[in-house]
């Protein structure tokens, strides 16, 4: 299982455990509370109400509702409302979601009150036991907690995508408040002549574009255990485990691959198409929290300082991928490499072996 499908797993188990969390709470509730305040269980279609038969009904219902829930995030609105402001996610989701709820809340009334009498949740006796609960207070308290519930939900996934997949979970556990040492690979890619692009397109358009570059590469780097570790102007730096060095390089294949993919739309949107290149080295990094108002995990090492030297290499060297000595060992079946020397890179003593990778859905 790639990290991209891991990611999105875990985000639907995050949202299915939330929301059975707060079923639970709205069967407490009602035990608690609302049973004890004259009309809220009056019908004699209640009559039989026991907190195990409201915490079932309410399980139930909830877990469907979790998974349809879940289901929309990940394969309906994540790529449809990826360019909106987050207040304006957080509303229209909220709606939507509300919507959705008080609906399923009715449907799941229907049928829990059908198989309490026997009946079809068409029959009159069971469409009125619904109607008394939909007027009832206990109706209202779910609502009102299922909108606590959705904004928890919407709001939550916004910070995770903030944080990054799986960063969050590493700060609230402390994983790096010491710092420790991580073998990683590093990846700088940048694009080609951003100067003279911005300029052409100018500032707020190139902005448009580059947000589109960045969201479109996403998914390949997820797809490819990749770590989004930082944006830096043009640039994106990503980062890979010891044990997944061999993505790396299929994953410059599969960005390559998309972009040239999406040739229409940015000739369309923006008159040319995104062109990039990227260094690569591996080896030993320290990893920790820094930061008192801001906190952020930092990567420091010569490691980070070497991939960004050889990208700068990229040019002079006439190619689109460069790797060090470190990570040619890892390249995968169906790539080639071409040696070009021990190399001088700026701000470094000691020269570096670096190695022209082909074969990667683009011609050099």
């Amino acid at each position: 299982m790639n990290r991209f499908t891991r990611y999105r797993l875990s985000r639907v188990i995050t949202i299915l455990i939330t929301w059975l969390i707060f079923a639970f709470v709205i069967a407490v509730h009602e035990a608690l509370f609302l049973e004890n305040f004259d009309g809220i269980y009056e019908s004699e279609y209640l009559a039989d109400y026991t907190f195990t038969k409201t915490l079932l009904a309410g399980l139930s219902t909830t877990f469907i509702g979790a998974l349809a829930i879940g289901f929309l995030e990940e394969v309906y609105f994540r790529d449809r409302l990826k360019k909106l402001a987050f207040g304006r996610i957080v509303v229209l989701k909220t709606l939507i979601y509300s919507l959705f709820l008080v609906v399923l809340t009715i449907l799941g009334s229907l049928v829990f009150n059908g198989i309490a009498v026997g009946k079809s949740i068409l029959d009159p006796i069971v469409i009125e036991a619904m109607l008394d609960y939909a007027s009832s207070g206990g109706f209202w308290n779910t609502i009102i907690i299922l909108l606590f519930a959705i904004l928890f939900t919407i709001i939550g996934l916004q910070i995770f995508d903030k944080f990054g997949p799986g960063v969050f979970w590493k700060f609230v556990t402390g994983r790096y408040h010491d710092t420790a040492e991580e073998d990683r690979a590093f990846m700088f890619l940048d694009m080609r002549s951003s100067t003279q692009i911005a300029e052409k397109l100018g500032h707020k358009k190139y902005f448009r574009m580059l947000n589109d570059f960045f969201s479109d590469i996403t998914n390949p780097i997820m797809e490819n255990n990749g770590e989004i570790y930082q944006y830096v102007g043009d640039e994106v730096v990503l980062c890979w485990k010891k044990a997944d060095y061999r993505y790396l390089f299929t994953c410059f294949a599969a960005i390559t691959g998309l972009i040239n993919s999406r040739t229409d739309y940015y000739g369309s949107e923006y008159g040319f198409v995104p062109e990039f290149k990227a260094g690569c080295h591996g080896g030993k990094v320290t990893v920790g929290e820094v930061g008192v108002i801001k906190r952020e995990i930092v990567y420091t090492g010569d490691v980070l300082n070497t991939a960004a030297r050889i990208q700068g290499m990229c040019n002079q060297l006439n190619s689109d991928f460069l790797v060090s000595e470190a990570l040619v060992d890892s390249v995968p079946v169906g790539f080639e490499s071409e040696e070009m020397g021990d190399i001088e890179l700026r701000g470094k003593n000691e020269l570096v072996r670096l190695f022209k990778i082909k074969n990667c859905d683009k011609e050099d």
